[in-house]
């Protein structure tokens, strides 16, 4: 049976439901998808989901939820109402046009949203360029799916997901080697990186398929970001981010100190990288070494 067939939850069920979900403040992952809330039952459920904090994962796919009730439950997210991880609300009945605007304060530091399922409802590109730039400023954005929206373009998933790849490898190998900042530590553009200093990053004896992480995390930095060394790192796209990065217009690029040592860089590449640094009029210093 279809979800469109399939007759609406009884409205007895969707109440204990809710009343469970307000009574039992320990219970922290809610799957209730495929129920047929439909429109009544979504409002319900939101209702009760205002009344507790501690609900981390919830799963409302396959409900017959419109854009109303999908609404509600951003703006207790946005709000720190609602302190979800984990939100999947796929194959419902979402309308882009409907909820322009309601993605932009995910963008900010200290939502606790990280994985955000869409997939399958009528999102459309004003959405996806939203949850670009949330996750091109949120590092803690991990996951966000919206395949299945025909009036999205496979190319804003491909650069939603590469954001979040990027997000993913920044937390994992940037973070933990930077030292924590201190009161005369110059602060990051992103609050996130406020908590740690990020004029220095040295990256050692590592291997990277990309280094597009890398150059995101100098962009975001680009104010404080002033030295960047590579020891024994070898990328198997040849630190062509990096160079391309490289070439942008001065203004944009505020490295002072560039450094290799021992990246196994083929002479072709190694000229891209001195002929992309001719033109940063910051530079102040250039080490090649054992290329």
């Amino acid at each position: 049976m279809s979800q469109s067939s399939r007759p609406a939850r009884p409205v007895g069920a969707i109440q204990n439901m809710c009343e469970f979900i307000v009574n039992n403040r320990h219970v922290e992952k809610l799957l209730l998808q495929h129920n047929n809330l439909n429109h009544l039952g979504s409002i319900q459920l939101t209702q009760a989901l205002s009344s507790v904090k501690q609900i981390k994962y919830l799963d409302i796919s396959a409900n017959n939820i419109g854009s109303k009730a999908f609404l509600s439950i951003m703006n207790m997210i946005n709000c720190d109402q609602l302190r979800l991880h984990t939100f999947h609300c796929r194959k419902n009945k979402i309308i882009g046009g409907q909820i322009i605007g309601c993605f932009k304060p995910l963008a900010h530091y200290g939502c606790s949203l990280q994985v955000l399922n869409l997939k399958d409802n009528f999102l459309n590109s004003k959405n996806s360029e939203e949850l670009r730039k949330v996750c091109y400023e949120n590092l803690l954005m991990e996951e966000v799916n919206l395949m299945g929206n025909k009036d999205v373009h496979a190319q804003a998933t491909d650069e939603i997901e590469s954001e979040c790849r990027k997000n993913i490898l920044i937390l994992k190998y940037i973070l933990p080697i930077l030292p924590k900042a201190t009161s005369a530590t110059p602060k990051g553009r992103n609050g996130l990186f406020n908590k740690y200093d990020t004029r220095k990053l040295v990256l050692e004896d590592a291997q990277f398929f990309n280094m597009d992480f890398v150059v995101k995390f100098v962009e975001m930095n680009a104010d404080s970001c002033k030295t960047l060394e590579f020891v024994n790192v070898y990328s198997q796209s040849h630190y062509y981010s990096l160079i391309d990065y490289l070439r942008n217009e001065p203004a944009e690029v505020r490295l002072e100190n560039l450094s290799f040592s021992n990246v196994k860089l083929s002479p072709l590449y190694m000229n891209q990288i001195i002929k992309a640094c001719q033109h940063i009029t910051s530079l102040k210093s250039l080490s090649l070494n054992n290329m």
